[in-house]
């Protein structure tokens, strides 16, 4: 496995998995070329198999995680924590005070960023617009 910062190049590979599984309007090229975001892939034999990202924020001089997404064949093998332990390393270059992250209580997100030792630091019972009453938890992970 190889963890790399995405290159405007990849744009069009990104926008492909991101119409086959979310289908959400998200412009990869953007995020890519924007200063204070970095998009990170995980390949395996060339081929994309996890992506996340960091978002800072000056403000508060803190980074958000731009979701982590694997692809379902590849789950369960530990590229999720490989990168978030990219992100950390990267987020200390970028001397954020902390790194924070939002995933819904069901699933395995939370036990993820646990092992990775985030430590959860909020919820909201309103973030998501869904009727089956998910709730959003937050990590942090402070630097």
């Amino acid at each position: 496995m190889n963890i790399r910062q995405a290159t405007v190049e990849d744009a069009s590979d990104l926008q492909k998995i991101n119409d086959e599984y979310f289908g959400e309007t998200r412009n990869y090229k953007k995020e890519i070329e924007s200063k204070d975001t970095l998009i990170f892939l995980c390949e395996d034999k060339n081929k994309i198999v996890g992506i996340s990202g960091l978002k800072k924020y000056v403000w508060n001089n803190t980074a958000w995680i731009l979701n982590i997404f694997i692809l379902p064949e590849m789950r369960r093998k530990g590229i999720a924590k490989q990168l978030i332990l990219h992100i950390v390393e990267e987020a200390k270059k970028m001397q954020v005070r902390c790194i924070l992250a939002e995933a819904p209580s069901s699933g395995n997100a939370p036990f993820l960023f646990t092992a990775c030792k985030f430590r959860k630091c909020g919820y909201n019972d309103r973030y998501y617009t869904n009727d089956g009453g998910e709730i959003a938890e937050f990590y942090s992970f402070d630097l």
